[in-house]
Parts: structure tokens; C-alpha cells; sequence
């Protein structure tokens, strides 16, 4: 009689919750390190994208990541992409990468991350961020470059072997690529620190323009370290050179050259630029003259001044990050006849309070003179 032996599995386990996953967007460049909006040609590791998953349910495994850009041809800016993590926080100062180098930067508008095998650990945050190089001279676009996971996107932002997540929009930062690099010129210009005197004409700044893409500059803004330039110049005048060196060049003058406060505005330009081209520029201080008193000035363009350094009408847009310095030169004031208005009270021949101009002296503004008996 055979055995019959039997047992019943019954332990009513609580199968695990599904696996889902949200993403949360980590696009500032203040909180989160994503590189400044204005990049220029040759820059590397431009941190263009940042987005955190949190998973839920059990770690998720990551395969893939397509990354859209509302422009298309990313490979007419962007070379030697990499995708890097943060797993213990949300900068990318604090990140390592995932893939060093080598991600494809495709003609079309998706960047597609493939091969991966990431596990986002349960509840907790990983950071990831695209970065790559600026290294070729594309087209400028005229609304800037911007990457961003989209509600509708295909394929999904996130590629999951056992995890979901409900897609919504992340928008990163617009970044503007800048065409242009300034230097300084010095060929031709008096050494720093020269004595201008009145009635002379100087060149007083020179700077070259290296274009990285096609435009036509129509507005020089040429700041200076002086507030009041019309105090000291009758004119300027602003000329395009065949060298770097004043003396040496063929000088052609362009556009109209107005003093306003600190700036010489240079309007009605049309100066038109190729990939590769480097134009070079002198600025003359015309009939210098002076009704205020000594001062020192230097013409240059800093970052951030108050007016875009250089407009271009084609495409329409301003740009204002450049730090290009000219040498500082110096302005002799117009001798100017004081009247003495210290009283018995302040004596002090040296202090700037007791001498006015064209004032009649009060009753307590004289002189005491004591003499021997």
C-alpha cells in the first residue's frame, strides 16, 4: 500500500507594490550647477541637462535615457557628450560619471543615452546630468539652445526593465552660444600711463573680432572707466584696420561715434563677419580738451556693463560678456582760479572745502595776519 504524502503552501505573503519611479527637474544653474546660459566656442564640459529619479516600490533598473532638444542638429554645437551622477545629493559638483566621454551627438533633436544598467536604490535620489563640449561653429539660433524631457515625447525619457513612471514636462536651461571672441590690441597706442595733453588727438583702445559663425555687427559699445567722457573729448571716431597695428594698417573709419557718459556708442555698422574672420579696430579720442578736473581714463568691455557691447542685426541679438581692457591713460585738468573761503576757524591751506570758485569772501572768511611789534 503506497504512501500518500501531501502539504499545502498557504502563507498568504503580501506580493510587493509596482515598481514606479518619479523624475523632478535639476536645471539651475545656481542650485544645481548647470553651466551659465552664455557659452562660448571651445568651452568643454558644459553641463547642459540635469534631472533626479526617486524610485518607489523596489529599485529600478535604467537602460536608457533620450534626452529632446527643441532644436535640431546639436551636432552643429556639441561634441564628446557624457552622463554623469550625484547619488548622495543634486549638484553636479558632486557628481562621477557614468560614461566619461563618446555619447553620440546626433543631426536630429534626441539625444539618446543607450547601453546603460543603472538601479536607482529604493527611495532614494539619483542626479543625473548630460554634459558636453561646444566645439563646433554652428548656425546662432536665434531663440537659444534648450534640452527637455516633453509629456508626449517617443521614446520615453526614461527606458525601465521593471519600473514605470508618468512622463511630464522638464525644461531646461536656454543656453545662447556667442559667435564672437575680443582682444586687446596694444600695436600703435601710447604706453599706459601717458600724459594726454589738450588739443591732441590719441588712439586710446584697439581690439580684434574672431568670428565663429556668419553675423553683421551694427553696434559697437565701447565702455571706459571715466563717467563723464564729454568733459575731456571733443569727439571719437572709430577705425577698422588691415592689421593689429595702428601705425602700420590701412585705416578705414566706421559707423558714427557718440560720447554718452561712461560710453562711446558706435551706431550705423554693417560690419559683416565669416567663420574664421578677425576684423581689428582703433577708437581715437579726437581734440582732447578738459573744463573739469585731472582724471585718469581707460576704454574697455566688461561683463555685465549697463550696455550690451556688441548688437548684431543679423542675426538680431546683443551680447554682453566679454572682458577686454585698455591701458589707462592720463588727462590733465584746466587750471582753474580759487578764492579762499576758510575761515578763522580752519586754517588748513590743503583742504579742498576752503577754496571755492568766484566766491567773494564773507566776514569771517580773511585772512589774520600777526605781525611783529
Amino acid at each position: 500500500m503506497g504512501l500518500l504524502v501531501g502539504f499545502l503552501i498557504n502563507s498568504n505573503e503580501v506580493q510587493g507594490a509596482p515598481i514606479t519611479f518619479a523624475i523632478a527637474s535639476a536645471n539651475s544653474p545656481i542650485t544645481n550647477g548647470i553651466s551659465a546660459s552664455t557659452i562660448t566656442l571651445g568651452q568643454t564640459n558644459v553641463v547642459l541637462y540635469g534631472f533626479s529619479i526617486t524610485s518607489a516600490g523596489g529599485a529600478t533598473l535604467i537602460s536608457q535615457f533620450n534626452i529632446p532638444s527643441v532644436n535640431s542638429n546639436q551636432n552643429s554645437y556639441f561634441t564628446n557628450g557624457s552622463l554623469w551622477v550625484n547619488t548622495t545629493g543634486t549638484t553636479f559638483s558632486g557628481a562621477t560619471p557614468v560614461i566619461n566621454s563618446g555619447i553620440p551627438i546626433p543631426s536630429g533633436g534626441m539625444i539618446s543615452i543607450t547601453g546603460l544598467s543603472q538601479s536607482v536604490t529604493k527611495n532614494k535620489t539619483f542626479t543625473y546630468f548630460f554634459v558636453a563640449d561646444y566645439t563646433v561653429a554652428g548656425p546662432i539660433p536665434g531663440s537659444g539652445i534648450q534640452f527637455g524631457f516633453t509629456t508626449a515625447q517617443s521614446p520615453l525619457a526614461v527606458i525601465s526593465s521593471n519600473a514605470t513612471y508618468t512622463p511630464s514636462p522638464i525644461a531646461g536651461q536656454t543656453f545662447n552660444p556667442i559667435p564672437i571672441t575680443l582682444a586687446n590690441l596694444t600695436g600703435g597706442l601710447a604706453p599706459s600711463s601717458t600724459n594726454l595733453t589738450s588739443g591732441t588727438t590719441n588712439t586710446m583702445f584697439g581690439f580684434s573680432v574672431t568670428a565663429s559663425g556668419v553675423f553683421t555687427i551694427s553696434q559697437f559699445n565701447i565702455n571706459s572707466s571715466n563717467s563723464s567722457l564729454s568733459t575731456y573729448f571733443t569727439s571719437a571716431k572709430l577705425y577698422s584696420s588691415t592689421t593689429n597695428d595702428y601705425t602700420t594698417g590701412v585705416l578705414t573709419q566706421v559707423g558714427t561715434a557718440t560720447l554718452n557718459g561712461s560710453y562711446v556708442n558706435i551706431t550705423g555698422l554693417s560690419e559683416a563677419f565669416t567663420t574664421g574672420q578677425t576684423n581689428y579696430y582703433f577708437l581715437v579720442a579726437t581734440d582732447i580738451f578738459s573744463t573739469g578736473p585731472s582724471s585718469n581714463v581707460a576704454f574697455n568691455f566688461t561683463n555685465g556693463q549697463s550696455t550690451n557691447a556688441i548688437t548684431l542685426s543679423g542675426p538680431a541679438v546683443s551680447y554682453n560678456v566679454f572682458n577686454v581692457s585698455g591701458s589707462s591713460y592720463f588727462i590733465q585738468g584746466t587750471p582753474q582760479t580759487l578764492d579762499w573761503v576758510g575761515t578763522t576757524l580752519s586754517t588748513d591751506w590743503n583742504l579742498a572745502s576752503n577754496w571755492k570758485q568766484n566766491k567773494v569772501p564773507q566776514m569771517l572768511n580773511r585772512f589774520v595776519i600777526f605781525l611783529p611789534i
